[in-house]
Parts: C-alpha cells; sequence; structure tokens
C-alpha cells in the first residue's frame, strides 16, 4: 500500500519507525504494555498490523459510524454530517488533541481485547451508549468502552455471529498459505467452532473448505473421516 485512496484509511502506509515513533510520543507506556497480549486476542486481520496503523483504522471506522448515528438520530437529511472533531478533517488521528488520541487508543484495545471488528464494534457500541443517551449531540470516543456499553457489545456480536459468518480476510488465511502459524491456528479454530454453531455444520464446513478457508485436515480432527470424505468428494 504506497497511496492513499477514497477506500484507504489515512496512515496505513508509513514505515515501521514512524509507526513507533508516533507510539512513543502519544501512547503512555501503562498503555502500551497491553500491545503483545492483544496481538493474541485481536480480530485475525488485524494481528500482522502495527497498533498504530489499527488506531488509525479505529479512529476511520469511528468516524464512519459517527455519521452513521448522526444521520440516525439527529439529523437523517445530513450527508455526512459533522466532523466527530476538527482536526479530524484532515483525517490524520495523531494530529488531534491527546485527549481524543487517548480514548481512540482505549477504544481500539478494548475492541481488540474482544476481538470483533473495529466497524462492528463502533457499531454496537454507539447503539450501547444511545440506549440511555439524553443528549442532543454523540458520545464521544471516551464513552464507548465503558463496562456496560462492553457488555452490550458483547451481547450484539455473539448475535451476529449466529447469521453471518465472519473470517479473516487477509491472505495469509487461505488454505494454500498455512504455515502453521499461531494465527492461522486460531483462525481455523475459530471456523471450526463457528460451524458448530450453524443447524447444518457440515454445509458450513463445506463452504469454508470450497472457499479455502480449511484445510481438510482440521475437519478431519474435528469432525471425523466420514465428514471430510463426505467434503472431499462433493468438491
Amino acid at each position: 500500500m504506497t497511496s492513499e485512496t477514497n477506500d484507504t484509511p489515512f496512515g496505513l502506509d508509513l514505515t515501521d519507525a514512524q509507526y513507533d515513533a508516533l507510539m512513543f510520543k502519544h501512547v503512555r507506556q501503562d498503555m502500551r504494555q497491553y500491545e503483545g497480549a492483544l496481538y493474541t486476542s485481536k480480530w485475525f486481520d488485524y494481528r500482522f498490523m502495527n497498533p498504530v496503523a489499527a488506531a488509525y483504522l479505529y479512529a476511520d471506522e469511528y468516524v464512519k459510524q459517527f455519521r452513521i448515528f448522526y444521520r440516525k438520530t439527529i439529523d437523517y437529511k445530513a450527508v455526512e454530517g459533522p466532523r466527530p472533531i476538527t482536526p479530524m478533517k484532515n483525517k490524520n488521528l495523531f494530529k488531534c488533541p491527546q485527549p481524543f488520541i487517548t480514548a481512540i487508543w482505549r477504544g481500539r484495545q478494548h475492541a481488540d481485547a474482544m476481538g470483533i471488528p473495529y466497524d462492528l464494534y463502533l457499531e454496537f457500541a454507539f447503539e450501547g451508549r444511545l440506549r440511555f443517551w439524553k443528549r442532543a449531540h454523540l458520545p464521544g470516543p471516551a464513552l464507548l468502552y465503558s463496562t456496560d456499553v462492553c457488555e452490550y457489545v458483547q451481547e450484539q456480536w455473539e448475535k451476529r455471529q449466529l447469521g453471518v459468518l465472519f473470517y479473516g480476510r487477509h491472505s495469509a488465511y487461505r488454505a494454500h498459505r498455512y504455515a502453521g502459524t499461531s494465527a492461522q491456528n486460531d483462525h481455523h479454530e475459530w471456523l471450526l467452532d463457528q460451524a458448530t454453531k450453524r443447524t447444518n455444520a457440515f454445509m458450513s464446513l463445506n463452504d469454508m473448505f470450497e472457499g479455502e478457508l480449511l484445510p481438510i485436515e482440521k475437519i478431519r480432527l474435528r469432525f471425523g473421516e466420514d465428514v471430510s470424505q463426505r467434503i472431499l468428494e462433493a468438491a
């Protein structure tokens, strides 16, 4: 990724040195210390991202959800709605006031700890916060990771999974790229667990195999020879 497009959030093409400089300048040590552990819990597509790049992505999703909920709750005629905070007009999170940066960082860490894609986390967080919201403006990012909001987010995330199969889109998660990494193995376990939640587990497993999301060996280990053989015969 070498240049910004309309679909590419700002800040995802910096060097490691630039990311490190931003993190050490704007993120306290007591917040940085959690990043190592979050790599094992965050949504699969973010496990290859620098935490600063992930913060840029989370901030971009915050702006999108802010505008969506502005149209829903304040002015349905608005095309984009107001910008959540003036410096975000430049799309550069780290040009914002420090409290805003800190709130985005902490919100992103909560999403990572829960293993939820940022767009969904923020959609559910806004919904959860607005259930009892009595003000004429929308909540800022610091109000989107309280205990009650996170409980609501978790509940909605589990419900959403029942109707939609969520999976990692990164190329590392394609079956032919399997190299035994912890992220790949975690992704396989996620998919196998998702299959067990569905009424027709065989159909889900078959779709996962045909979509190159699961190697047949993993299906055989969890569901047995009969199921894996049926999937191979149907392919």
